[in-house]
């Protein structure tokens, strides 16, 4: 029975322990946070850049198509004239 006696100081040092553990599992879950707003951040940067690429392509598409449709008239322009 002298074993399971449990001393203050037994306490005294799980309740530090915890304190200790406690303090690391916060450090972690700030180091996540900060983590995270990177992310958002960097998630925020490539959707501008999406969007950059997006006008890109549709200006290129709009110019591909107007040349095309004045290759289409100069051709038939050319059919007539002969």
């Amino acid at each position: 029975m002298a074993e399971d006696i449990v001393t203050m100081r037994d306490v005294y040092t799980l309740v530090q322990q915890l304190n200790t553990r406690t303090a690391e599992l916060v450090q972690q879950v700030n180091t996540l946070a900060e983590r995270a707003e990177e992310d958002r951040a960097q998630f925020g940067e490539l959707a501008e850049e999406l969007g950059r690429l997006k006008i890109k392509v549709y200006a290129s598409t709009a110019a591909i198509a107007i040349v095309g449709t004045v290759m289409t008239i100069l051709a038939q322009m050319g059919n007539l004239s002969q």
